[in-house]
């Protein structure tokens, strides 16, 4: 009988360890959660911030202004990767890459040579250039973008831009 009450024992300490640890893994789980959904909450935040400040400049070029060498101006807009805003194959750019908020941009095809090489944007930063805009477009660029809202509150805007290369 002791030898059956002490493996009952050990057999009630180990699942108690168990279930404290697999408590404690959950916690663990719940906290993090928290913190990236707050992180990206500040993020999110900071982006809109930064998209208001940007969309409330006034074009960047002025009548008569001198552009400096190698930059030029185009008109900006933004796009998700959604199908309802590409083509049938919204999983692959021009270039056969995924879209990626934040990095891919399309151009329209009077530019098709800057295909695959990078373009600085003024106020965006650095982009890939990974992907075509319909043929309806010229001299423009389009960003790809998180969710719907970012692209409509971007709005439309001349920048300056330079491309850097491939």
């Amino acid at each position: 009988m002791t030898n059956t009450t002490q493996i009952l024992k050990t057999v009630t300490n180990l699942i108690f360890i168990t279930t404290l640890t697999l408590l404690l893994v959950v916690v663990v789980a719940v906290m993090l959660t928290l913190q990236i959904k707050d992180r990206t909450n500040q993020l999110e935040k900071k982006m809109d911030t930064l998209i208001t400040m940007y969309t409330n400049q006034q074009d960047q070029k002025v009548p008569g202004e001198t552009n400096p060498a190698g930059t030029s101006v185009y008109n900006i807009t933004a796009y998700t990767a959604r199908r309802e805003e590409t083509n049938k194959d919204n999983e692959n750019t021009a270039t056969m890459e995924r879209p990626m908020a934040g990095r891919t941009c399309a151009v329209s095809r009077d530019l098709i040579n800057w295909l695959g090489g990078w373009v600085y944007i003024e106020g965006v930063g650095v982009r890939k250039v990974n992907d075509l805009m319909n043929s309806r477009y010229t001299k423009s660029i389009d960003l790809c973008v998180r969710n719907p809202r970012i692209a409509k509150r971007f709005g439309r805007n001349r920048v300056r831009t330079v491309f850097l290369g491939r």
